[in-house]
């Protein structure tokens, strides 16, 4: 009886102790507040599916997605975004580097890349307006969860709000900007705001506790290539400036231009434009449609028609951008409630025009070119020419006399055409000579279009060989 007790008693002790151990262990267990701001790396086997990761060296660290005014992905200076504590959640992207994207399917479509401004830091506003000597909004829509301001704000008495001053300064349009964030604040500074909620005025002290950033640039990212490393590698184009910027939508990440080693990122400016001109950008990201005008003509519309439902841009505005075949450039913009736009022009020219239509995501239904009156006095005149072998050093010479305005373009079997270009000098007292040279022409038939005015005549339409390749004979080397 003895032993059969000591082996019940053995037993027994052999199971308290395990939860003498977990009790004890319970005790030691410490929460680091922190950790879920601190950038987490993994390895190339952990990727998640159709998750956007910046690699750093053998590391790779997913984008970040920072809270957002619009989920809309086109290009809208009144949209914006913004930072508090996970701010320190955003990877950065060195030259050399890339991005990186596992999937179940291989996709190497073309992706947006938005580029945001650095705001700076100001109190948790955005969408505000400049209204009657106010700036104005709504306290529980504009302002950010969490915050000073959205204590300060978010009262029991009315959700409609008017700021009158800050530190004692009346407020201005000047210290909005487009997407609606008062510019101008020092982090962390704190500014004391009258305003009234409703028609109860009222004093607050708020911080500027949030960093902002509002839609900048946009670009399409074509360089994307499959590896044998469970992964398509994203690469960003050479001459990207620094900034911050959002992969498809789906996460921010910082860039900088030049190797890890290589540079230091204070002072940084993270606003240095890409683009030189607003028409540059939309040149870049938006439909474009290509049309080409015979004949001269007046009053000539360029109409596009588009589905308003499409448009999901924050300002609801629809821009046409049109560039004539000398380069110059228009640019119209319409609300998308009209559901068409129109670039009026009193005169034209023949040649190759450019049709512009942003936002890039909405659904064009038509584009339509119409002359409402062709000029009477232009003539057109079409000469062709045979090559029945290629030849170098080909100049096509167009001779008229008068010296009112001619153009003339070159085109080919493939429809791609080239501008002649008037010889200064003249060929004599009365005729003037325009040229075009190919250094190397592919045998096959081109026709020149002529456009010109009662005040001149068109004498000949003809080529000559270049003296100083003429004599070239051209090899073909065949594998």
């Amino acid at each position: 009886m003895k032993s059969t007790y000591f082996r019940k008693t053995v037993v027994l002790f052999l199971l308290l102790v395990p939860v003498l151990f977990l009790s004890g262990c319970e005790k030691q267990i410490f929460q680091d507040k922190t950790a879920k701001y601190r950038l987490k790396a993994i390895d190339d086997d952990e990727l998640k599916t159709d998750v956007y990761y910046v690699k750093d060296g053998t590391k790779f660290y997913e984008v970040h997605d920072l809270a957002r005014s619009a989920s809309s992905k086109d290009l809208d200076a009144t949209k914006c975004v913004w930072a508090g504590k996970d701010e320190t959640l955003l990877p950065s992207y060195y030259e050399n580097e890339l991005l990186a994207r596992a999937g179940k399917k291989i996709d190497k479509e073309a992706l947006t890349l938005e580029r945001y401004k650095d705001c700076g830091f100001s109190i948790a506003l955005h969408g505000a307006k400049f209204e009657d000597g106010y700036i104005s909004f709504q306290a529980t829509s504009a302002t950010v969860k969490g915050t000073s301001a959205r204590e300060a704000f978010e009262t029991d008495k009315s959700d409609n709000i008017l700021i009158e001053t800050i530190n004692g300064v009346p407020v201005n349009e000047t210290m909005l900007n487009e997407a609606g964030i008062i510019t101008g604040m020092e982090k962390d500074a704190e500014y004391e705001i009258t305003y009234y909620a409703g028609t109860y005025y009222g004093t607050a002290t708020v911080t500027a506790d949030t960093h902002f950033f509002q839609s900048y640039e946009i670009y399409s990212l074509n360089d994307i290539e499959i590896t044998k490393n469970g992964y398509v590698s994203i690469r960003l184009p050479d001459d990207l400036e620094c900034g911050y910027y959002d992969i498809a939508g789906q996460g921010f990440f910082k860039y900088y231009n030049f190797k890890k080693s290589d540079g230091d990122t204070a002072g940084i400016d993270y606003n240095i434009p890409f683009y030189e001109t607003e028409e540059d950008q939309i040149m870049a990201y938006s439909q474009q449609f290509v049309f080409h005008l015979d004949y001269a003509t007046k009053n000539m519309s360029v109409k596009a028609t588009f589905d308003p439902n499409t448009v999901t841009n924050v300002s609801g505005r629809v821009t046409m951008l049109l560039t004539t075949p000398d380069g110059r450039q228009m640019k119209v913009e319409t609300e998308k409630d009209t559901g068409e736009i129109l670039c009026d022009m009193e005169e034209s020219m023949p040649g190759e025009w450019l049709v512009n239509l942003t936002p890039q995501s909405m659904t064009v239904m038509d584009v339509q070119i119409v002359s409402n009156e062709e000029d009477a006095e232009a003539t057109k005149e079409v000469y062709n020419l045979n090559f029945d072998k290629d030849m170098t050093g080909v100049v096509f010479t167009l001779k008229y006399e008068g010296s009112g305005k001619v153009t003339a373009q070159i085109t080919d079997e493939s429809g791609k055409s080239c501008e002649m270009v008037k010889k200064s000098g003249s060929y004599n007292d009365v005729v003037q000579i325009m040229e075009y040279n190919f250094a190397y022409l592919p045998a096959g038939e081109y026709q020149i279009n002529v456009y010109h005015y009662p005040d001149t005549r068109i004498l000949e339409a003809d080529y000559y060989l270049s003296e100083d390749v003429k004599d070239v004979d051209i090899i073909t080397v065949e594998e």
